[in-house]
């Protein structure tokens, strides 16, 4: 019995443990969730009012709407008597302020900020996409939503009054893929659809190649590599392909799942692009496809972005799959958290006009979170790293750069909320002090030896100069080693 007892008192202690440990964590804290009542689908984060705030609209499958503000508070919510698949926003009336465009079953709706229902477009099927871009190059934006159903499915493209501009048909996989692009250049819009393979038509709805691939998930066009092309980037079931804007492969990439989100950034601001990629793990590319690394996720990755989260300038890799993940370039990661079902969007913004980012993430679990870096955490990290690059590089004699990162150090140290032990503070500024005093010393040691010393410049200018030119220097050593050896082996003759 005393056994059993033990045994439940260490079980219900780890438990508690598990408890505090999955609750703190000092790179990013949640800062607050909005419940729903199913799944959210889709979210897209906007200042649609103009207040310098963003606001977050969500889909879901409890048949609404979800506008929410920038602290997680409800602002409405509208009933669209039917599951809410997509969610985008965009001016299309350009008055200046974004208007939320929602897709559900069959209707593609438009609200404004005060969810004033402006005008509605029915479709055939389940509007499960929605995007906008300036189709017809009248500066004004345009609407492309795709609905669909079992192998039937239909591109819409309209403008504010509803006019259709671009129309088709086709049967085969959803096209998930979706994107409106001048690829060649002319002055004209293609419209690059994803679904069994890849199409690009014209703006008469003509196909001007066609790309056999397998079901495409995602779909981008980006210049990856820089070169002044635009490539199209898909991902498939197993396989990412990058193909240029006449057709052709230019590299693909293989995985052991489907590629089911894809994005492109300059992570570190270096002029040059990376890939991310989320299928059965997380995977980063270069821009001509070599492997960087992979991460395993532990789970096939629904939707990956990028971001500064830590005010670095330097962009952290964030997935969504049954968990959450923050990595940085290197592969470490920074955050991992778990929700009660897999994510199934991720975005980052800086809701609250700040000037530092926060991660949104919405998922099955009928929530959508938002997580913030903590600025305490954020300084203890960057000050931990400043010293003890400072501290090796002082023990391997190196002080100039040693003071370079200690200073770096002890600038933190001037900051609110660093949360840093003052011993180690105190212990920096003991260092830096020391490394300053050898520099000083070995400083005043050198002026002293150049004031009474003649250097060896002056030397060779007063003495050898002239009887050094057409001599090399080197050959005088020589000679001089020469001189001193032979000296050296008469003596020990005599």
């Amino acid at each position: 019995m005393t056994t059993i007892r033990n045994l439940i008192g260490v079980l219900s202690l780890l438990y508690v443990i598990n408890i505090v440990s999955a609750q703190i964590n000092p790179y990013m804290t949640l800062e607050w969730r909005y419940l729903a009542r199913e799944a959210i689908n889709d979210i897209h984060i906007s200042d649609l009012n103009g207040d310098g705030k963003r606001e977050i609209i969500a889909a879901s499958y409890d048949n609404h709407i979800h506008l929410i503000s920038h602290n997680g508070s409800k602002i409405w919510k509208y009933n669209a008597k039917c599951a809410v698949f997509s969610v985008y926003a965009g001016d299309i009336d350009n008055d200046g302020g974004d208007e939320i465009l929602a897709g559900s079953c069959r209707p593609v709706h438009i609200f404004d900020y005060n969810m004033n229902l402006k005008s509605k477009f029915v479709t055939k099927d389940d509007v499960k996409k929605i995007i906008t871009a300036d189709f017809d190059l009248d500066d004004k934006l345009d609407i492309i939503a795709v609905s669909g159903s079992m192998r039937d499915h239909t591109i819409y493209i309209f403008n504010d009054n509803f006019d259709i501009l671009w129309q088709k048909s086709f049967r085969g996989d959803f096209p998930w893929g979706i994107a409106i692009s001048d690829l060649d250049g002319d002055g004209k819009k293609e419209v690059i659809v994803g679904s069994s393979y890849l199409m690009v038509y014209d703006n008469e709805r003509r196909l001007r190649w066609k790309f056999d691939t397998n079901t495409i998930y995602d779909l981008i066009v980006d210049d990856i590599d820089m070169d002044g092309g635009k490539e199209i980037i898909v991902g498939t079931h197993p396989t990412l392909y990058v193909i240029t804007n006449d057709g052709n492969l230019k590299w693909k990439f293989n995985t052991f799942g489907t590629i089911k989100s894809v994005h492109i950034s300059d992570l570190e601001g270096d002029g040059e692009k990376e890939i991310i990629v989320g299928s059965d793990k997380l995977y980063l590319l270069d821009s001509k496809g070599n492997l960087i690394w992979d991460f395993d996720t532990n789970s096939s990755v629904n939707k990956v972005t990028s971001g500064d989260l830590d005010w670095d300038s330097i962009e952290e890799i964030v997935s969504g799959s049954k968990k959450i993940h923050v990595i940085d370039k290197s592969k470490e990661v920074e955050f991992e958290y778990s929700p009660y079902r897999e994510v199934s969007d991720i975005e980052i913004s800086d809701l609250d006009d700040d000037g530092k980012n926060e991660l949104i993430s919405a998922g099955k679990d009928f929530t959508v979170y938002c997580f913030k870096a903590r600025e305490i955490y954020i300084n203890q990290k960057r000050f931990y790293e400043f010293y003890e690059r400072g501290k090796n590089l002082f023990d391997k004699g190196d002080y100039e750069n040693a003071r370079i990162e200690l200073e770096k150090a002890v600038n933190i140290t001037k900051l609110p909320n660093t949360g840093i032990s003052p011993d180690d503070i105190n212990d920096c500024h003991s260092m830096l002090n020391k490394i300053n005093s050898i520099i000083s010393t070995s400083t005043s040691t050198l002026q002293t030896t150049l004031s009474t010393t003649p250097t060896t410049s002056s030397l060779l200018t007063t003495t050898t100069l002239e009887e050094t030119r057409g001599f090399p220097v080197i050959y005088g050593v020589i000679f001089g080693v020469m001189i001193i050896i032979v000296a050296a082996i008469l003596m020990k003759k005599r």
